[in-house]
């Protein structure tokens, strides 16, 4: 059962913060215990190697950690997030998070080899040129800070288990504004702010997600909650 996680959590004010917090949301997702540390993958090293550079920044290292401590315990995991990775993309001189579809075509979401000396470096979106077979970054998409992109793609992409739905926000602080009293809404975690129970997580984004939509309220619920258990202002504004 899906228990709260960011209520009960302060705003990260550093990437120790947010990789807790991202792993904390990763393991309730898929009902695992995950170490709140990470380790050095050896695909890492690998990295290195391939790249000839003696450095990768602290939040790819937790993003590969992430990806594969969560592969190791849940087949849940290595289902949904087949696609998820940590490896090197030459053709961009890049290094590849994600393969997958986006709006009618295929990207890759990448760091760029350049932005490896940031410790929390942006991740950019690579569209795929089918006519010439290339990929080119696609400029009018966010580049978001890979923390970020990390916690937008568990939310989206994870949690197979889970029944979802959502509807676009014209104005998402009104919307926040018009919520009763008695749905604790927590404090913003970058782009998104949180409102969850016992089962379920409903999310609110005031800014553009990794895959171009913009202000966006979904939510999220495990089989078998009552849509009746959910307050009704957010069932109705998701459906």
């Amino acid at each position: 059962m899906y228990d709260p996680v960011f209520h009960s959590a302060e705003p990260p004010q550093n990437l120790s913060d947010w990789w807790t917090l991202i792993r904390r949301l990763a393991g309730q997702l898929y009902d695992v215990t995950l170490p709140d540390r990470s380790r050095v993958p050896p695909v890492t090293r690998r990295l290195q190697v391939r790249l000839g550079v003696t450095h990768l920044p602290r939040s790819l290292l937790e993003w590969a950690s992430l990806i594969e401590d969560l592969k190791r315990r849940s087949d849940w995991a290595s289902e949904d997030l087949e696609t998820f990775h940590c490896r090197a993309f030459p053709e961009c001189q890049a290094v590849s998070l994600r393969a997958g579809s986006l709006n009618t075509g295929w990207a890759q979401w990448c760091v760029a080899v350049t932005d490896l000396g940031e410790d929390d470096p942006p991740v950019g979106v690579y569209g795929l040129i089918s006519k010439k077979n290339v990929h080119s970054l696609r400029k009018s998409l966010p580049r978001l800070p890979l923390t970020q992109f990390a916690l937008h793609s568990l939310l989206d992409c994870a949690g197979s288990n889970y029944c979802w739905m959502g509807s676009n926000l014209d104005d998402p602080e009104g919307f926040l504004r018009s919520l009763p009293a008695t749905i604790p809404v927590s404090a913003s975690f970058g782009s998104l702010r949180f409102m969850e129970g016992e089962g379920w997580l409903a999310y609110a984004c005031f800014g553009t997600a990794p895959d171009g939509r913009k202000k966006r309220l979904t939510l999220r619920f495990r089989d078998g909650v009552r849509l009746r258990d959910i307050p009704k202002v957010i069932v109705i504004r998701s459906s």
